[in-house]
């Protein structure tokens, strides 16, 4: 605020925050230009806002045991596995679903 008699500027503007909050302030500044018709300045807060993930719904990435594959008669049987599936599925015509379809053909196969 200035004082008309010898332009002394005291400071009136603030933000308030909770402590808990208070690391979520980047930088806080007062902006002098715009005229409100007002003692006050604008203030103008940067918040940096932390989102949280709810891991209790986030899936487990299954685990694939590929050590299994070095045996011949399990990578024979995977092959025989997905050679069959590919032959009895039907041909789609959106690449989309044809990779779906494929994709669900592999991990079925791994599966067993």
């Amino acid at each position: 605020m200035e004082n008309p008699a010898n332009k002394i500027v005291n400071q009136l503007d603030h933000t308030l925050i909770c402590k808990i909050r208070a690391s979520t302030i980047q930088d806080v500044r007062t902006l002098r230009g715009p005229n409100c018709d007002s003692d006050n300045f604008l203030v103008r807060a940067i918040i940096k806002q932390k989102i949280t993930t709810n891991y209790e719904k986030r899936q487990q990435k299954q685990r694939w045991d590929i050590n299994r594959l070095n045996s011949q008669e399990v990578v024979h049987a995977y092959q025989k596995n997905i050679e069959t599936q590919i032959d009895n599925r039907e041909v789609r015509e959106d690449i989309n679903e044809e990779w779906i379809n494929i994709k669900t053909t592999i991990v079925n196969s791994a599966k067993k």
